[in-house]
């Protein structure tokens, strides 16, 4: 992490996958931008500070608490039950 953006870019594309509903994610267009995203991502190298802070599990359990929290805020909205598992 070169800067100190809060969250980094990388954890917010991360947990913003994981608000995708599967149709959402199964999507070409989708699956493009994640492409290239990780594309994009590879150019940078994680620092130590990174893994700490945003790690996979965090992140994870960050995604769960968000996605609860919009189900209890909006429970209205259309969406599916369960968040899918992180990329």
């Amino acid at each position: 992490m070169g800067s100190s953006d809060y969250p980094p870019d990388a954890a917010r594309v991360c947990v913003c996958a994981l608000a995708l509903t599967p149709d959402q994610a199964a999507e070409a267009s989708t699956k493009h931008l994640l492409e290239e995203w990780k594309e994009y991502s590879r150019r940078f190298s994680d620092s130590q500070f990174y893994r700490d802070a945003c790690a996979e599990n965090l992140l994870k359990q960050l995604g769960r608490v968000v996605f609860a929290e919009i189900l209890l805020a909006m429970p209205k909205l259309k969406k599916t039950k369960h968040p899918r598992p992180i990329l």
